[in-house]
């Protein structure tokens, strides 16, 4: 992917370790001991550490992504396509409060600003007009596929 971009990426690893010495700075910095937010944040926590350290203000995030186009697991199981497309415009509704204030305090804690590209309002406004039909999983294909197929 970062050959055909032309852009850098880079792999970042941590242990388990790691992740649960966070903790405490985790659940400080995103406001909460939902254990559901705490697990989803803490590895953004740290990713967000190391790319501050690299010297990177700015990342783009694929907050969003999963929702507009049915990523998740459950979305494959929708029993038809209205009602696949009613789901997607409920996650989205309430994506704000959740998703992206948690994705927004875990890299602000060290000062790394998350962009979300597939919330901007001309890309929602176009994807959320694709035929909800083409969004459904079929058999063969995973969502990433299905992302690119429909675009």
């Amino acid at each position: 992917m970062a050959n055909h971009l032309g852009t850098v990426h880079h792999e970042i690893h941590f242990t388990v370790q790691e992740g649960l010495d966070a903790i405490r700075d985790v659940i400080y910095h995103i406001e909460t001991y939902d254990v559901t937010t705490i697990r989803a944040s803490t590895p953004m926590y740290l990713m967000s550490r190391k790319i501050k350290a690299m010297g990177i203000k700015m990342v783009l995030s694929g907050e969003g992504s999963d929702e507009v186009f049915g990523g998740y697991l459950y979305f494959h199981k929708a029993p038809n396509a209205k009602e696949l497309h009613e789901e997607t415009v409920r996650k989205l509704q309430a994506l704000h409060m959740y998703d992206c204030a948690r994705a927004n305090k875990a890299m602000s804690a060290w000062g790394v600003e998350a962009r979300v590209p597939f919330l901007d309002k001309k890309f929602l406004d176009v994807a959320m007009c694709i035929n909800p039909q083409d969004k459904m999983c079929g058999q063969r294909q995973n969502g990433k596929a299905r992302t690119a197929r429909v675009f």
